[in-house]
C-alpha cells in the first residue's frame, strides 16, 4: 500500500510539475534531435534556447526502439541525417505537427527496393491519448515521427519557422 500510494503521489508530482517553457517570441533557427538521449534540443544563432524529452518510432507492439537509421517506410524507425521543415499544419490526429522533408531522396531505401516513407513529423499527442501528458515520453510510441506534448508543440510551433535546420543524431 507504501509503495501504490509513493508511486501516486510521484507520478501526480511529475505529471503536474511545470516545465521550462520558450520565451515569447522566441525564434528558432536550427532543431538538434540526439535519438540516443531522446532530446530535442531547439536553438537560435548556436543558443540553447530548450531542450524536450521525446518520444520516437519504435517496434510495435512492444515498444522496443528500433536502433539505426529509417530504412525503408513501415519499420517505425525514426531517420537520421540532415533535413529542413517543409510543413507546418495543425493536425487532426496529433494537435500541431512540423513535417520534416525525410526522405530527401533515400539512397537506402532506393537500395533496398522499398519505398522510403514520408510522413515523418514533429508532433504533439495522438488527440485519443492525450489525457497521458508527459508520460507518453516513457515509451517510443510513434511510426517514425518524433512526439512532444501537445503543450510541448504549441511553444514549439510558433517558434519554428518553414525552412529550420533540423539534424537527427543516432
Amino acid at each position: 500500500m507504501v509503495i501504490f500510494m509513493t508511486a501516486t503521489v510521484v507520478g501526480t508530482g511529475y505529471y503536474l510539475w511545470p516545465e521550462r517553457q520558450l520565451e515569447a517570441g522566441a525564434r528558432v533557427d536550427f532543431i538538434q534531435i540526439d535519438k540516443s538521449q531522446r532530446k530535442m534540443t531547439l536553438y537560435y544563432q548556436k543558443n540553447q534556447l530548450a531542450s524536450y524529452t521525446i518520444a520516437l518510432g519504435a517496434n510495435w507492439p512492444f515498444f522496443i526502439h528500433p536502433e539505426g537509421p529509417k530504412r525503408f517506410e513501415g519499420d517505425f524507425k525514426t531517420p537520421e541525417g540532415e533535413y529542413f521543415i517543409n510543413k507546418k499544419r495543425i493536425h487532426p490526429n496529433y494537435h500541431r505537427s512540423l513535417k520534416i522533408s525525410y526522405p530527401a531522396d533515400d539512397p537506402v531505401a532506393r537500395k533496398n527496393g522499398k519505398k522510403a516513407g514520408g510522413l515523418i513529423l514533429i508532433h504533439g499527442i495522438n488527440k485519443k491519448f492525450n489525457w497521458v501528458g508527459k508520460f507518453q515520453r516513457w515509451v517510443d510510441w510513434t511510426a517514425g515521427c518524433v512526439a512532444v506534448t501537445d503543450t510541448e508543440i504549441e511553444e514549439i510551433y510558433d517558434a519554428v519557422p518553414m525552412n529550420c535546420k533540423v539534424e537527427i543524431l543516432p
